[in-house]
């Protein structure tokens, strides 16, 4: 419920019926497939320097997204790859004295550290262990500014570890009241979101720390510090997984507060998406570690002696996770094909309606003498998308030809992701418009040149696994809606050249 005074505080509510809709689709398949990469992987220093970095940057950002304080972007990387240090921090980059900062940075250090602890123990969430990461978060901040009873600006002594006594709510730049929980329901609710957290079963990860975000959010318990403490149980979530540390940045502020919103008038679906597409992105970037650290890490004196046998091991597992990959990219080429042929057909009927000479259209698939087509522009559209497309291995393509003069392909390619066999593929989506000869009759066939334009029309791969065996149906929902918006963009951009 709102009012022309803002947004008007309610007790909070439990996941919505739909929460299966709010999963960000492929995560699962790349958080399967990190599982079985994580066991090997465990003791590798390459990973453990990894979750170094991101507990480095989720340190850092957490404060700077709550404008506690200020660090230049090229200073916090220093920081991030050597470690948080008072000397690395030069007086000039950040707003506070050096040493403050330094403080509040090993506080929020310390906090996330005791988080992989509470995780390793294997106990319940409690009231009583988010007072004290409350605690922990908020050691070296004295004060909380405020407003009193007049409208004069006042500090007050932040205590810590403990439920606010005061209201909390922000006057928006409008003059706009948001309302949060009144302090007397405090420990009631913090109770009840406790009782619902645990209630949960099978929800997925980033949908659960979407929900358990927002509705601590929604509370406000404290009297400040609410915001790095609901980073921290959701990224207690993901740890609870086998996933990474959740890292918003200073960057995505803007879209992250607006998630909130949208989550303050029933829409949990922003901010699911948020957190699921940083996931998204860590996974891929672990992902990438794996094959060379698992080769390098290992005594020489091992590798030759389990050389044969680790060879034909990994060549039989490898050939089995290429074949239960490529049989799912073919059922996804299915999908491909058929949603391609009924937008073919609407194009053909609609033009045919005002037109006399309609444009020539047809879906086309790839064969096993034409699967390396559109290399070049496969591998312009994945640097773009910041990933490494492997076209080594059996690949295929399905495109939306039209001609009208001058030719316009609407491609969908399925290949590999990465550098080495870790099962996952994906499909990409890229227009391309080829240079027509004149001698060249628009509908014949002929491998694309690398000249001529070509412009991605996804904003991310389509991600699957052989995991994704068990969820086929699933998937191919999922593909079906990406692949539906990939070909409006399409479309757009030949309506242009009409």
């Amino acid at each position: 419920m709102t009012t022309n005074n803002g947004f008007k505080w309610q007790p909070i509510a439990d996941l919505p019926e739909n929460w299966q809709d709010l999963s960000v689709p492929e995560l699962s398949s790349l958080a399967l497939v990190w599982v079985e990469q994580r066991d090997r992987l465990k003791e590798s220093q390459a990973v453990k320097e990894f979750n170094e970095r991101l507990l480095r940057e989720w340190s850092i950002e957490t404060g700077v997204i709550e404008r506690l304080y200020t660090i230049d972007r090229g200073i916090t990387q220093v920081l991030i790859e050597q470690g948080i240090d008072a000397a690395l921090i030069p007086h000039e980059a950040t707003d506070r004295p050096v040493g403050e900062v330094v403080s509040i940075l090993q506080d929020h250090r310390e906090a996330l550290e005791g988080l992989f602890a509470f995780v390793a123990k294997r106990v319940p969430l409690t009231t009583s262990y988010i007072k004290q990461l409350h605690q922990v978060l908020t050691r070296h901040q004295t004060y909380v500014e405020g407003i009193d009873q007049f409208g004069n600006p006042v500090k007050m002594e932040l205590s810590w570890g403990t439920w606010k006594q005061w209201p909390n709510n922000p006057t928006r730049p409008n003059g706009a009241i948001h309302e949060y929980c009144p302090p007397l329901q405090v420990a009631g609710e913090m109770e009840r979101l406790v009782e619902l957290y645990h209630a949960h079963q099978g929800v997925t990860p980033e949908v659960q720390a979407a929900w358990l975000h927002h509705r601590f959010t929604q509370i406000h318990p404290f009297q400040d510090g609410n915001g790095r403490v609901a980073r921290a149980l959701s990224t207690l979530v993901f740890l609870q997984t086998g996933w990474f540390p959740l890292v918003i940045n200073r960057d995505q502020r803007g879209e992250y507060i607006a998630a909130l919103e949208a989550a303050d008038y029933g829409d949990l679906q922003p901010l699911a998406s948020l957190f699921g597409q940083n996931a998204k992105q860590a996974l891929r970037r672990a992902l990438a570690l794996s094959e060379d650290v698992l080769r390098g890490e290992k005594e020489l004196s091992r590798v030759v002696e389990r050389l044969a046998s680790v060879y034909a091991e990994r060549r039989r597992a490898a050939e089995e996770t290429y074949q239960r990959v490529d049989f799912i990219a073919e059922q996804l080429m299915r999908e491909a094909v058929n949603l391609l042929g009924g937008v073919a057909d609407q194009i053909r009927e609609r033009f045919g309606i005002v037109v006399a000479s309609p444009p020539i259209v047809r879906v086309t698939r790839s064969h096993e003498h034409n699967e390396y087509y559109y290399a070049a522009q496969i591998v312009s559209v994945a640097q773009k998308l910041d990933y490494f497309a492997n076209l080594v291995r059996r690949r295929s393509w399905v495109r939306l030809h039209l001609a009208d003069g001058q030719k316009t392909h609407i491609v969908f390619s399925f290949h590999h992701w990465g550098k080495a066999n870790q099962g996952i593929k994906v499909c990409t989506a890229f227009t391309y418009f080829p240079e027509t000869k004149p001698e060249i009759q628009p509908e014949a066939e002929m491998e694309p040149e690398p000249i001529g334009e070509t412009h991605h029309i996804c904003d991310e791969p389509f991600y699957f696994s052989y995991k994704d065996e068990l969820r086929l149906e699933g998937l191919k929902a999922d593909f079906h809606k990406w692949m539906e918006r990939a070909i409006s963009v399409g479309l757009a951009e030949w309506a242009q050249r009409l």
